[in-house]
């Protein structure tokens, strides 16, 4: 079982939402760094990220920002208690911790490019229907 270092991205499922992920930044004290609805971004402890579900590491390896670094950005933001799905979730929140970049989340875009592509074949069928 390999081991978190310092910066490293931390996952694990989420129980709510299937096929989800939740994320946090793991710090040099053994703690995880999080955003979560509702409450903001917070340290916690390790299990209670966990919450008893297997634990997935990224590791981290942008040379031009150190680990020390990305704890610190996450620590700057404790306390931040805005949220939204779309733009500021605990994807957007990591990734812009480990890289002080605009922050994307992955999951955000695969929704809304299956979105996109189900309003595009309505669409098709529509002007298709339309034509008969």
């Amino acid at each position: 079982m390999a081991i978190p270092l310092t910066g490293d991205v931390l996952r694990v499922r989420t129980m709510s939402k299937e096929g989800f992920w939740h994320y946090g930044i793991y710090t040099e004290i053994g703690t995880v760094i999080d955003r979560i609805k509702g409450i903001g971004i917070r340290e916690r402890s390790y299990e209670s990220f966990a919450e008893n579900e297997a634990v997935y590491i990224e590791r981290h390896t942008n040379p031009e920002i150190s680990r020390e670094d990305v704890v610190e950005n996450a620590r700057s933001r404790i306390g931040d208690s805005g949220y939204n799905a779309v733009f500021k979730n605990c994807e957007h929140f990591v990734n812009w911790c480990r890289t002080n970049a605009i922050p994307v989340s992955k999951q955000v875009l695969k929704i809304a490019g299956g979105t996109l592509v189900a309003f595009l074949i309505i669409c098709l069928l529509v002007s298709c229907a339309r034509k008969k």
